[in-house]
């Protein structure tokens, strides 16, 4: 841990690093990619992050030299002490300079005299529904968006159903879109293909879907038309399912699998550093998605050459413009002829593929860091 200087005028910006939780996926990814690169535009000097102490010795690797404070901050309760001991915060925050904290979990509590940002990653606990889980974790959110200053959105889509959803100001709502790293690219060396199937014992050839498995994400469709398909006699390659499983859904879907006879992978969470080998080997992204905030993959694989084929959503048609075929992610054979096109019709993969680089190309991490540094500029004010 650092030892903070003293604070700057306008005092510091606390970040919270709870969202390096490893059970987080693309927000995690997105905490790690967006404060990389402010470091890397040399604007950090009133930064601090506040971390739970598990996450010590990861962060010294990722941000090495920034400003950290170990803090009862928990991956398994989130906020619960922050909930527990407003007191006991409000002097930790006036003690280290603080005046302005972001968190990546809903604010329990208002902080007198702290500008208080929250990024909303999507709206999904405000979609048409009555479950239990659905109806607390609206109570929460609107008991937080009332201590909220700012709102970050990771899409303009999102921005705008954040707002008629929750009635939340549209001009609190600041837009920080994700971006694609520059690891993600075209991988050609054989070896390094090999070594990753070998590593997550995958087929030559398969057709790919990246995220956690879980009901939403509506994989079950991609079955189904692969099963739609084979009853007409079509090879296709392999189905490969990369992420960690959300409430038994590898498990249901690897019996539905062996009920269609399609064959499925199911590798698991996918190390950082294997991921652009894993998108480069495929054949096509599979994203039948029916609800997203963004969508980090679908940029991951095209800035490696892959095409996509994907759900027709407005937050999807705002990451990949006229780059992917968007289809209806309920109709079975819609989407198994899309997947059919794109992995037999060699020219059409190469238009999408073209098409692809150039789009991920249109999302920068500076540009986000940018807009990141801007917002805390102008709370600070």
């Amino acid at each position: 841990m650092s030892t903070l200087p003293p604070a700057p005028p306008g005092g510091r910006v606390a970040v919270s690093g709870l969202v390096l939780d490893p059970r987080q996926s693309g927000a995690r990814r997105r905490f790690v990619e967006l404060y990389q690169t402010v470091m890397r535009l040399g604007e950090f000097e009133d930064l601090i992050f506040y971390l739970p102490r598990e996450a010590e010795p990861e962060m010294d690797a990722l941000f090495p030299g920034a400003p950290m404070v170990a803090t009862p901050l928990s991956f398994e309760k989130p906020l619960e002490r922050l909930r527990r001991s407003p007191e006991l915060w409000r002097q930790r925050l006036a003690n280290d300079g603080v005046s302005v904290l972001h968190l990546d979990a809903p604010p329990l509590v208002k902080l007198p005299g702290i500008r208080l940002v929250y990024t909303l990653h999507d709206a999904r606990h405000f979609l048409p529904g009555w479950s239990a889980r659905q109806l607390y974790a609206r109570l929460v959110l609107r008991r937080a968006l009332r201590h909220v200053d700012r709102l970050v959105a990771v899409s303009e889509t999102m921005a705008n159903e954040i707002a008629t959803r929750t009635g939340f100001p549209p001009e609190r709502i600041a837009v920080i879109p994700n971006a694609v790293s520059a690891e993600f690219t075209p991988i050609r060396n054989a070896e390094r293909l090999a070594a990753m199937r070998q590593r997550y014992k995958l087929p030559e050839s398969y057709i790919l879907s990246v995220g956690h498995l879980e009901p939403r994400k509506n994989l079950f469709s991609v079955l189904h038309a692969m099963a739609f398909l084979k009853g007409r006699g079509a090879k296709l390659p392999a189905l490969v399912f990369a992420g960690r499983s959300v409430r038994n859904t590898g498990k249901r879907l690897a019996l539905r699998a062996a009920r269609l006879g399609v064959e499925l992978h199911l590798p698991g969470y996918i190390e950082d550093e294997d991921l652009p080998a894993l998108y480069s080997a495929a054949q096509a992204l599979a994203f039948p998605s029916r609800y997203e905030g963004f969508g980090i993959p679908l940029l991951e694989a095209m800035a490696c050459g892959l095409p996509v084929v994907a759900a027709d959503r407005p937050v999807i048609r705002e990451v990949v413009g006229d780059a992917a075929v968007l289809v209806d992610p309920e109709d079975h054979e819609a989407f198994a002829k899309a997947l059919w096109s794109v992995t037999l019709d060699r020219r059409r993969a190469d238009e999408l593929r073209e098409a692809g680089f150039e789009r991920a190309r249109a999302f920068h991490w500076f540009e986000s860091a940018s807009r990141l540094r801007s917002l805390y500029d102008e709370l600070k004010q």
